[in-house]
C-alpha cells in the first residue's frame, strides 16, 4: 500500500509528520542548545539565572520545532508552524504547492474557497536544486494523499500508518 512507503521516506515523514530533513535538524539543534544551557546552569554559579532562562526558551523552541510540519489524518491535515497550528479539512484543500521566495522555496496549502493560504517552513527548499527537489517530493506526497482522499468512496480519508 502507498501509505507504508510514505511513512518510510526519510525526507517526507518521520512519525507521520511531513517535513524536510532541515526541519528535523533544526529540532535537534534546539534540543541540544537547551541541554547545553541546563548543563551550564550547574557549572557556572554566577550565570545560573541567565542559563535557566535560556534553557527554558530553548526547550520551548525545541518543543515547537519538533511539532513543525504537516500531519495527515482521516478528516484533513494539521499544519504546524513555529507559532501556530491550523487544521484544514480535506474538502477545503485545493492543492499543495511550492512558492518561490528570495532564499529558496516554501510549501503552501491552497484552500478551495480562496481564504488565506497556509505556508509551512517545515517543508522548504533552499537555493540548491537538491533541497528544492526534496521539498517538492514532500509536496508531491501530500498532493497524492489529497488525491487518494478525493478518490475514496464514502467518508473514508487517507491516514499515515505509524
Amino acid at each position: 500500500m502507498a501509505w507504508i512507503s510514505l511513512t518510510r521516506t526519510a525526507t517526507a515523514s518521520h512519525g507521520g509528520i511531513y517535513r524536510t530533513n532541515n526541519a528535523t535538524l533544526g529540532a535537534w539543534i534546539a534540543t541540544l542548545c537547551a541541554c547545553l544551557f541546563v548543563g551550564l546552569a550547574f557549572v557556572q554559579p554566577r550565570a545560573q539565572v541567565f542559563d535557566a532562562i535560556a534553557a527554558a526558551v530553548f526547550f520551548a523552541l525545541a518543543w515547537r520545532t519538533w511539532l513543525l510540519g504537516v500531519r495527515i489524518g482521516r478528516d484533513g491535515v494539521k499544519v504546524a508552524g513555529l507559532f501556530f497550528t491550523t487544521r484544514v479539512a480535506w474538502g477545503d484543500i485545493d492543492h499543495f504547492t511550492m512558492e518561490a521566495k528570495q532564499n529558496g522555496t516554501v510549501a503552501r496549502l491552497i484552500r478551495k474557497d480562496g481564504q488565506r493560504s497556509l505556508a509551512t517552513f517545515a517543508i522548504a527548499g533552499g537555493r540548491s536544486e537538491k533541497t528544492k527537489q526534496r521539498a517538492q517530493s514532500v509536496i508531491d506526497l501530500l498532493n497524492q494523499a489529497l488525491e487518494d482522499w478525493r478518490n475514496k468512496p464514502g467518508d473514508q480519508a487517507p491516514h499515515a500508518s505509524t
